[in-house]
């Protein structure tokens, strides 16, 4: 079995639940469904923004995401010139 990693948080966490510091919830069902609607409600994506910046701008902003794990999207950019 692959061992996982845990930071300090974790541990702490883990050691708290093996020492029987948590107790179960009663109404387990609701929570779970309430938690799940939160859940779906906060990555729901159903607005659309326009932001405006120039080229050289948003050239950078590919450059940076392009060298990190983040990328930026490929939008149909509009330019006004």
């Amino acid at each position: 079995m692959k061992k996982i990693k845990l930071d300090s948080y974790e541990k702490s966490i883990l050691k708290d639940f093996e020492a029987g510091k948590f107790k179960p919830v009663k109404n387990k069902t609701s929570l779970l469904k309430e938690h799940s609607l939160i859940a779906k409600q906060t990555l729901k994506k159903d607005k659309r923004i326009n932001i405006r910046i120039s080229s050289k701008d948003l050239q950078i902003l590919q450059n940076k995401s392009s060298q990190s794990r983040f990328t930026i999207p490929n939008f149909n950019f509009k330019f006004n010139k």
